[in-house]
C-alpha cells in the first residue's frame, strides 16, 4: 500500500542502524561486478597493512563520488572535447594527454595535487586508514579528469605509493 518512493524511505529508515554500524560503505551504483570485486578488495582486504589509494576519475554531471575522502575539480582546463578530432578519444589516449600536457594550467594542477598527497598521506595513514579515495572530476569524466588520475597515479607510483586507478565514465 505504498508508492515506490514512500517504499524506498521506509526501507532508508529500517537500514539506518546497520549503516551507521558499518565500518565501510560502498557506493555500487554504478559498478559492473568486477569493479565491485576489485572494490571490495581494495577496501575490505586484510592482507596488507599498508593503506590502499584509490584514484577515480568521473564526470561532476554523473554525481559525486559517495566515498571520496578528497574531490578534485578539472573543469577549469581546457577541453579537448571542444577539439572535434579529439572529442571521441580519453586521457588515456596520446592525443589528449599530448593536448593537457602541453597547458600550464594542466601541469600546474597536477603538480599541486601531487604535491598536496606527499603532504598528506602519510597523515592519513598515521590516522590508521586502511585506503585513501582520491577523486578528480571533470565535465563529463572522460578527457581531463582521466589524464589527471593517469599522471597522478604515474607520479604517486614514483614516490613509492601504490594506488588503483578506476575511471567511473569509461567503459572498460
Amino acid at each position: 500500500d505504498h508508492s515506490l518512493n514512500e517504499a524506498i524511505i521506509e526501507e532508508h529508515t529500517r537500514l539506518q542502524p546497520v549503516r551507521e554500524a558499518a565500518d565501510i560503505l560502498l557506493d555500487t551504483t554504478r559498478l559492473n561486478l568486477h569493479e565491485l570485486r576489485r572494490l571490495i578488495r581494495l577496501k575490505a582486504a586484510d592482507d596488507s597493512t599498508e593503506m590502499q589509494i584509490h584514484l577515480q576519475s568521473f564526470g561532476f554531471k554523473f554525481g559525486l563520488p559517495q566515498d571520496a575522502a578528497l574531490v578534485f575539480d578539472a573543469r577549469f582546463l581546457p577541453n579537448p572535447y571542444w577539439d572535434t578530432q579529439l572529442r571521441s578519444l580519453t586521457g588515456k589516449d596520446p592525443a589528449v594527454q599530448q593536448f593537457l600536457s602541453s597547458s600550464d594550467h594542466a601541469r600546474k594542477l597536477q603538480n599541486k595535487i601531487t604535491d598536496l598527497l606527499q603532504s598528506w598521506i602519510p597523515s592519513f595513514q598515521d590516522e590508521g586508514r586502511a585506503y585513501l579515495t582520491i577523486a578528480i572530476g571533470c565535465t563529463g569524466g572522460q578527457h581531463r579528469s582521466v589524464y589527471l588520475v593517469e599522471v597522478i597515479s604515474d607520479q604517486l607510483k614514483q614516490l613509492g605509493y601504490d594506488s588503483v586507478v578506476q575511471h567511473r565514465e569509461l567503459e572498460e
